[in-house]
């Protein structure tokens, strides 16, 4: 179940993070009429992969009695972030503030995951999980850069807008949702019976090849 969860914070932490990545000016631009501080946010969004990891593993660390290694572990991020605003935030403004945030959320996780495996005295994301996953998310991270591409041209055509943007956004959440999902589930990330266990895991199955 620790490697299921961790499994499970990957697949959901990795798309959401990429996603967003590419995502970041039209969604910026849906929500706020325009594009300002959209570079900084799209260093910021890539904490979500790390940060669900990281309270992953803080999970897995109290149900192990090791609260005391998360709170180290929280002591050492804020430190990092609290070292790298100082040192970036004068020179680089926002972009100083998502880098020392993103760089703590990796600091964290490296290090709880060195807890975790040192506690179990064995690896807690298998090696198909990591290649797996980052197939998927780099497919999708293709499939999102066409499509951004596409609606950029045409939006050189049309007036753009919060409506256009909007337009832009749905389809393409759609698509790269669908295109991530469909390779983990084909290429057996998770088990039939781990599949059953999921949310609507039932309709998932039927993505599943007839073997």
């Amino acid at each position: 179940f620790t490697e299921l969860a961790f499994r499970l914070s990957l697949m959901l932490g990795l798309p959401a993070a990429l996603g967003l990545f590419w995502l970041i000016e039209p969604v910026n631009i849906a929500l706020f009429t325009d594009a300002n501080g959209s570079a900084a946010l799209r260093i910021l969004v890539l904490s979500i992969l790390f940060g669900s990891l990281v309270m992953t593993g803080m999970f897995i660390l109290q149900s192990l009695n090791r609260s005391w290694v998360s709170c180290m572990v929280i002591a050492v991020g804020l430190a990092v972030k609290c070292c790298l605003m100082v040192l970036l935030v004068p020179d680089f403004s926002i972009m100083g503030a998502a880098i020392s945030t993103t760089a703590a959320f990796v600091v964290m996780n490296i290090l709880l995951l060195m807890s975790i495996r040192r506690v179990l005295g064995k690896p807690v994301i298998r090696r198909k999980t990591v290649s797996l996953t980052f197939f998927a998310a780099g497919c999708m991270s293709i499939m999102l850069a066409a499509e951004l591409f596409a609606f950029g041209f045409l939006g050189k055509h049309i007036e753009s807008g919060r409506l256009m943007s909007w337009a832009d956004v749905l389809p393409m959440v759609s698509t790269g949702a669908v295109l991530y999902i469909v390779i983990i589930i084909r290429n057996g990330l998770f088990t039939l019976e781990e599949i059953e266990m999921l949310p609507m895991g039932s309709k998932i199955k039927k993505i599943l090849p007839n073997k």
